[in-house]
This record gives structure tokens, C-alpha cells and sequence, in this order.
């Protein structure tokens, strides 16, 4: 926050330009930590680059279904759908949809070997089993296109719930109707995809941002879609979602670098995006050994993975094995000296990249390490690239006029040897109340610092259905306890709302305000009550 209201430039009319903030990440894997502290504090942030936008809620879903509706064998990413915040499938009904879907692979099998003169299985409803043209292993994707009848039980004794029932008819008509966009342009699936699915409406009903920043992912991904359709020869759908596969799989392959600076959120991308861009204050975190720089083996020779280096375009600048040997044992020590070779030209690479992140920064570099980092026992150690910075600090204790030691800094000499992290078992109720987020089953407290929506959601849908459920075409505003100073005089006026009707209903904050806007809603119908209906 401190760095967000200090001036360090200002425009020709002398007012204050606003800074530019940047969090640049070694890898990708580091965003969604971030970005989870950026939501949860609700701080402004932009997401730069495919890569780490496809990590984000919205866009693992919205993907999904793309799958889903292109490939009847992506069941992986339908079962991201059943059991997500939507849909919610519980545990004992996706056990038995699973049964229901091996048994319809084991029919189609016996299909298969008993020929087409055969009788076709059924499972009693009086549809055929149809045999699907692209999978031929347990698909969850048909299953849901051919749910059982009512009654089913599998062989191991499960059965679909009465509410699974419903919920997975209703997923089903979704996807039969995306389906029929398939043909479109994949701007207008995308768009058809969005609002069915509700995501929309859902990012807008964030509280405490504007619907701008609360929709900056989903438009960030249509701007990605839009740049694939001018780019590649193949627009269809598979073409999209196999571009998205080679995104993810990369670290570096198809990340885009940013075209400007926004000073009206936090930028968080990679640092091979941030090339040629500049910042007031760049944060790099993570600076770990390990992670940066990286210990990942990188010769050609280590794998089949990568293409030898000798047929590279820019071999003369990478180590070489040299296999002119008499015997093997000259190959071997050949491909020993040829790894310290690689070791050292990878920390030369690396070194490059750390010096393009600490360059990004005009006025401000904060750089730090973490003690612990995901699932690891031991404390991990500090990157060479952050101990050499420590000469930027005077010997005797003291700081200089360019380098700092920020007050939050923790004395490694007091951190505890065992993580923190990993001390404890980790639990988690599912599926949790996508209203009021995840919750803490040892103690029952919520895990997000966001305020929960339930309360609020549920006092304004009460407060609406009985209004709805009272009302005549004679009422009158006083019927429902308005009184004529309430009457609106303005959207920001004080009067527009009846006072302290809130407050009776022992309702504070967003869900106060949320009471109010229903409280006005109803009093507008009332008013209109006794028009001529237009059909």
C-alpha cells in the first residue's frame, strides 16, 4: 500500500501519475499463490501472459467445458465440472456415476464382440446403448449424455441420489446446447460458453470490485482467442484447445510479452515476459536456490525429450558432448565434463534472467526468499542471487542510502528447522459452500479473508419472495412500512433507502446495502402496479 500512494512521477500539469506496480515470477507456478493473496486482500491485479491466466479459476473451467463439449474422452475434465463450486456433485453419487459409466463400456464391449446381428443391451429405458465413435475406454461423457432410469443400482449396490439426478440432467441440456455453436466462431462458443455456464455473473458478483476488474481474466482470454484467430490457420476448436495444451506444457514457449504498463493494477507475469518493459517497483519473490536460479537438468542428453544440441541452429553457443572417443569410458568422462559445462552455461543463462528482473525497476526492487517453500521438510536455502545483494548492506549494520533490509524480515537464526507447513495434517470439508468458501473443519473458521455472501444473498432473496408473495395490484407503499420521506430523490441520496430497515433485521455492511437496493426494488413495483401489461 505504501508503494501504491507514493509519487514518483508526476504529469505536465504537475498532478501525480498513479505507479506502476510488477510482481515478476521465475515460473508460472508461483502466480496462483499470488494471485489467490491479491484476491483475498482485494488488491487490483492484471495477469500477463496465456500461461499463468490459464491457472485461474474462471479460465480452468471455462477450458474444461471447451474439452468436454470437443472430446467425449476428456472425463478428467468433466469431473472437474460435477465436483466444482457449480455443480456439486457429492461423493457417494460420482461413485456411482462411475459405475454407470463402466457399464455402459463393458456393454458397448460385448456389442462389439457379438457383432451388429445382435440384439442391443439397454438398461431398461428403452434407448439403445449407442457406441461411441471416439473413446473406447469408460467415458464419464457419455454417461451423462445416457443417465440411467430410475431405480438403477449398479453391480457394487450404488445409485444416483435424486438430486445428482437433476443436477446431471441439467449439465447434460447445457452441453447438448453448446454443442450446437460448435460451427460458430470461437469468439462467439467462448461467449455462448460464459453465459451459460454463469461465470459472468458470477465474477460480478464479487464483493468489493468492479465488474471491470472482476471480468479482467475472462476478457484477457477472449483477447487470446481473438490473437489465435488471426494468427493460426486452423481455427476450430481443436486447433484452440491443442494451442492452450502447448501453452501449458511450456514454460516459456508461447508467452507473450506485455505490450504496456498499467498503472491501474499489480502486473503479474514471468520474467521472460517482462523483457523490454519498465516499472516504479518491481517485486521478485521466490529467489530460492533451486528455483532461482533453477537446478533443472537441461542437457539434450539426459532425455529423449529435447533435440540434440549438435543440430540446434545456435549450437555454437551451447556446450557440446564431444562423443570422439576410443571406448566408452571416454564417453562417459566426455558426458561428465560435458554436464559441469551445461551446469555452468545454465547458470549463466540464469544469471541473465535475474539481472533482466532486477533492471525492470525505475525507482523501487524489493526482492526476498521464503524459509519454506509447498511440501518440503527442511528450510531451503537463499539464492545466490539474493546472498550477493547482501554487500549492498554495510558491514557494521547499517543500511545504505540504496539498499535496505525491510522491518518484516525474519533472522534465519530464529526460524524453527521443521516447516510450519507441514507440522500438521491438512484437512478440508467437500464440497464446500461456494457462498462462504472453504472452511477450517478443526476449528470451523473460513480460510478467505473475503467476507461471505450467504447471509446477505439470502436476507435479499427472503426479503424479495415476500414482498412477491404479498403483494396486490391495489397495494400501496405504505403497506410494506414506507412513509413518504422515504421517497427516492436520487441514486446516491440518503433518502432512497428507508432508514435502519437493515438494521432491524440485525443486517450490517454489503448485506445491509444489499437489503436496501431489494427494499427499493419492491417499493418501484408497488409503484408501477396498475400499468397496462405490453405483450
Amino acid at each position: 500500500l505504501r508503494y501504491r500512494i507514493t509519487d514518483y512521477e508526476r504529469a505536465s500539469d504537475a498532478t501525480p501519475v498513479p505507479p506502476a506496480l510488477a510482481v515478476l515470477c521465475r515460473r508460472r507456478a508461483q502466480m496462483e499463490t499470488i494471485r489467490r493473496e491479491f484476491e483475498a486482500r482485494g488488491i487490483p491485479y492484471e495477469i500477463v501472459g496465456l500461461g499463468g491466466l490459464l491457472d485461474t479459476p474462471e479460465i480452468v473451467d471455462l477450458v474444461a467445458t471447451l474439452r468436454v463439449l470437443a472430446d467425449p474422452g476428456r472425463s478428467d475434465s468433466l469431473m472437474r465440472l460435477l465436483a466444482g463450486a457449480r455443480w456439486r456433485i457429492g461423493p457417494a453419487d460420482l461413485m456411482a456415476f462411475r459405475d454407470w459409466s463402466s457399464q455402459l463400456a463393458r456393454r458397448r464391449g460385448h456389442l462389439s464382440a457379438a457383432g451388429p446381428s445382435e440384439e442391443e443391451p439397454s438398461d431398461g429405458s428403452g434407448e439403445p446403448v449407442i457406441e461411441s465413435d471416439l473413446t473406447d475406454g469408460a467415458s464419464l461423457v457419455e454417461a451423462l449424455d445416457w443417465l440411467p432410469r430410475e431405480g438403477w443400482t449398479s453391480s457394487h449396490g450404488r445409485t444416483l441420489s435424486g438430486e445428482a439426478r437433476g443436477r446431471l440432467a441439467g449439465l447434460s441440456a447445457e452441453l447438448r446446447q453448446l454443442r450446437s455453436y460448435l460451427g460458430d466462431d470461437l469468439t462467439t462458443l467462448l461467449g455462448e460458453v460464459e453465459r451459460a455456464m454463469l461465470l459472468d455473473i458470477e465474477v460480478a458478483a464479487r464483493p468489493g470490485t468492479s465488474i471491470h476488474q472482476a471480468r479482467r481474466n475472462l476478457d484477457a482470454f477472449q483477447d487470446a482467442a481473438a490473437g489465435f484467430l488471426r494468427t493460426s490457420h486452423r481455427v476450430d476448436i481443436l486447433a484452440f484447445l491443442a494451442w492452450l495444451e502447448a501453452a501449458a506444457a511450456e514454460e516459456n514457449g508461447l508467452e507473450a510479452p506485455a505490450t504496456d504498463v498499467n498503472r491501474e493494477a499489480v502486473q503479474l507475469l514471468t520474467v521472460h515476459a517482462s523483457k523490454g518493459l519498465e516499472w516504479d517497483v518491481v517485486f521478485v519473490p521466490g529467489l530460492n536456490a533451486g528455483a532461482f536460479p533453477s537446478s533443472k537438468d537441461s542437457r539434450w542428453s539426459s532425455g529423449a525429450a529435447a533435440l540434440p544440441w549438435p543440430l540446434r541452429g545456435d549450437r555454437a553457443d551451447l556446450p557440446q558432448w564431444d562423443t570422439d572417443q576410443p571406448d566408452q569410458k571416454g564417453w562417459l568422462d566426455a558426458e561428465k565434463d560435458f554436464k559441469a559445462a551445461v551446469q555452468a552455461h545454465g547458470e549463466g543463462e540464469e544469471r541473465r534472467l535475474a539481472y533482466v528482473a532486477y533492471t525492470r525497476a525505475k525507482h523501487v526492487l524489493w526482492v526476498s526468499s521464503a524459509a519454506w517453500v509447498g511440501s518440503r521438510a527442511g528450510r531451503a536455502d537463499m539464492s545466490p542471487f539474493l546472498a550477493e545483494l547482501e554487500k549492498l548492506v554495510s558491514a557494521d549494520g547499517g543500511e545504505t542510502g540504496s539498499a535496505v533490509v525491510h522491518p518484516a524480515s525474519v533472522d534465519e537464526a530464529s526460524l524453527p528447522e521443521k516447516s510450519p507447513l507441514t507440522t500438521g495434517t491438512e484437512l478440508a470439508g467437500w464440497p464446500y459452500d461456494p457462498l462462504e468458501g472453504p472452511v477450517d473443519p478443526r476449528t470451523g473458521q473460513r480460510l478467505r479473508l473475503v467476507p461471505g455472501r450467504r447471509l446477505a444473498m439470502e436476507a435479499a432473496a427472503a426479503r424479495v419472495m415476500a414482498g412477491i408473495a404479498g403483494w396486490t395490484p391495489d397495494a400501496k407503499p405504505e403497506a410494506a412500512g414506507w412513509t413518504p420521506d422515504a421517497e427516492p430523490e436520487g441514486a446516491d441520496s440518503p433518502k432512497s433507502f428507508p432508514p435502519d430497515r437493515a438494521a432491524e433485521r440485525g443486517l450490517r455492511g454489503a448485506a445491509a446495502g444489499w437489503a436496501k437496493e431489494a427494499d427499493l426494488l419492491l417499493e418501484r413495483r408497488s409503484r408501477r402496479a396498475g400499468g397496462q401489461d405490453v405483450h
